[in-house]
């Protein structure tokens, strides 16, 4: 009765994005501490979600789908709720925020063109995947909130730059595998305690 494919690995994609619409949410209650975890766990989501898929025995549409589902997921996620919660929580960096959406969104489809197509085991990404940004941006806010006034902007401005340009950067970055996914939950974890605490 209805367009689309649901499985466990695109229903753990939806649940990401609900998650980013949740630090939206708690973004415009002021709840930074909220906002932050919600956007890192939206990036647990989609870092497990292919993981999840590898796993299973998917039709080729479930794969197709798949990726483009994934694709906007993140373009949601980790493009469009990043530059909306910084908003809301009083950033003025509109340069900034424009070009790290807008590199977000080249990233992504040039991934969809080039990448996501083939069905040759990928190794290195080109480029930073916009994923990342769950975790930086976390990393980076838990830093400016123990900087002065001054220095805060610059610090956000610095990293939103940074990733915009390694969105679209044509640097190697090697894909997370084995102990890797293991760090990204640590780390995950351990901001979770530092956010709750505070």
């Amino acid at each position: 009765m209805f367009i689309g494919v649901v499985n466990l690995p695109t229903a753990l994609t939806l649940f990401g994005v609900l998650l980013g619409l949740a630090a939206v949410g708690f973004a415009q209650g002021g709840q930074v501490s909220w906002a932050v975890i919600c956007l890192m766990y939206s990036g647990l989501c989609d870092l497990f979600d292919g993981v999840l898929a590898r796993r299973m025995a998917l039709s080729d549409e479930e794969r197709a789908f798949g990726v483009q589902i994934d694709t906007v997921a993140d373009m949601a996620s980790f493009g469009v709720v990043p530059a909306v919660v910084l908003l809301l929580l009083g950033s003025h960096a509109y340069p900034a925020l424009a070009v790290y959406v807008l590199c977000a969104a080249i990233r992504l489809a040039w991934f969809n063109a080039n990448t996501a197509s083939t069905d040759a085991p990928i190794t290195h990404y080109t480029g930073l995947p916009v994923t990342y940004a769950a975790l930086v941006l976390p990393l980076v806010l838990m830093v400016s909130t123990d900087a002065t006034q001054i220095t805060r902007p610059w610090l956000v401005q610095a990293a939103l730059w940074a990733l915009a340009i390694a969105f679209v950067a044509k640097w190697p970055v090697p894909k997370p595998r084995g102990a890797a996914y293991l760090f990204f939950v640590l780390l995950a974890v351990g901001l979770t305690v530092y956010w709750c605490v505070r």
